[in-house]
């Protein structure tokens, strides 16, 4: 066995500091992942939600969770669960915000997986033109359906959470989100009539 090097010299100097600390840092880790329920309660409490036939996902439904998917029973337009839009905002973890792994904190709509060629392009086309007019910084992802935005950088995420506010800036997330929700049926009517044949 070779010689301990500097860090690991540190670690045998400081190991019952360190050991506490990785304790300290799966609890925060926990209560972060505590504040989900907390935000889909206060979601509920919205006149849009209150207002819509709204359902959420929490993802993954075991393990972490680090997601939270909103749906409305009227943009299923398919039979499978896959086959409709939802909103969402994932990476809600103390590593994404942080700025650790390679994605931050997304927001934005999904279109599902059952559309195809003229009715998706319909669909995305439609969500396209909302954001544009919208003035939002948004991204364009038409191989996963996909129109999203990073609300925040990762030092803003860190002063949210030291400011005790993640709850309340992540429902802020989800009312701008809201915005579509109108936009959103009358698309999803469109698609609708198009699957039936009518113009």
């Amino acid at each position: 066995m070779r010689k301990s090097n500097e860090i690991e010299v540190y670690l045998l100097d400081h190991w019952e500091d360190i050991a506490n600390l990785q304790e300290e840092v799966q609890k925060f880790k926990s209560r972060i992942a505590k504040t989900i329920p907390e935000i889909i309660d206060s979601l509920k409490e919205k006149e849009w939600w209150r207002s819509g036939n709204f359902s959420e996902q929490i993802y993954p439904e075991v393990g972490e969770p680090r997601a939270i998917h909103i749906f409305n029973k009227q943009w299923q337009y398919g039979n499978k669960k896959w086959h409709s839009v939802y909103l969402y905002v994932e990476n809600i973890t103390l590593n994404n915000m942080l700025g650790d792994t390679e994605e931050l904190p997304t927001a934005g709509i999904w279109t599902g997986e059952g559309l195809k060629d003229e009715k998706k392009n319909l669909l995305m086309s439609k969500l396209s033109t909302i954001v544009k007019e919208l003035k939002t910084n948004w991204h364009y992802d038409e191989n996963r359906g996909l129109v999203f935005y990073y609300p925040h950088k990762a030092g803003e995420w860190i002063q949210i959470i030291k400011d005790g506010q993640l709850v309340e800036e992540i429902v802020k997330i989800f009312d701008n989100l809201a915005q579509f929700i109108d936009p959103i049926d009358k698309a999803i009517a469109e698609v609708l009539r198009m699957r039936k044949g009518k113009k």
